[in-house]
């Protein structure tokens, strides 16, 4: 997923309703916090920290939560869409669209994010995304197009060891330094 599919997924959620404010957020923490869909469906209320703009991310392999940095355009679609979530009995913070006649409400499962998606990436005329290629465009874009490095990269998609980001992202490194190089070389005429 690149930005230009990004922002056409996004502008395509039309309405202020409160699944399409939910599914608005959902693609931002997906994208911009690189979060896995197991992480992202597991998240509660209190999980997200606006004054300290930290999202608390509970590691679907175990170990501590990861304190991952919330961007001003995700607090936004998050402030948008906690005044219009319904009141129901779950402190998930994605509530499911069906079940709030059950005493104990759940929250949005993994499957209900890949179908959202499909359904958002069809109106929206993109090619269909899953939610792990939100999470690798974010990778993506943060190495090819904002020239970050491994390290920062492994450190906010959360692995434990920098070599996992090396071994998945290394060789579009060098793609993305070679499209450079080439537009460089164009733009001064040689």
């Amino acid at each position: 997923t690149d930005i230009e599919d990004l922002r056409r997924l996004l502008l395509s959620i039309d309405g202020d309703g409160w699944i399409n404010l939910r599914d608005r957020l959902i693609i931002c923490l997906l994208f911009w916090c690189g979060l896995r869909v197991g992480s992202l469906v597991a998240l509660r209320i209190d999980d997200v920290d606006l004054r300290n703009s930290l999202l608390r991310v509970r590691r679907a392999k175990g170990g501590d939560p990861q304190m991952v940095p919330l961007l001003p355009v995700v607090k936004m679609a998050f402030a948008e869409y906690i005044y219009q979530r319904p009141a129901v009995r779950t402190d998930a913070l994605f509530p499911a669209a069906s079940g709030f006649q059950s005493p104990q409400d759940v929250g949005v499962q993994d499957s209900g994010v890949r179908l959202m998606l499909k359904r958002r990436c069809k109106v929206a005329g993109i090619e269909a995304k899953n939610p792990h290629s939100l999470r690798h465009g974010l990778a993506m874009h943060l190495l090819n197009h904002l020239g970050a490095d491994m390290s920062f990269i492994s450190e906010i998609l959360g692995h434990k060891d920098e070599k996992t980001t090396e071994k998945y992202y290394a060789h579009w490194k060098t793609d993305g330094l070679a499209k450079k190089y080439a537009k460089l070389i164009e733009d001064n005429g040689n």
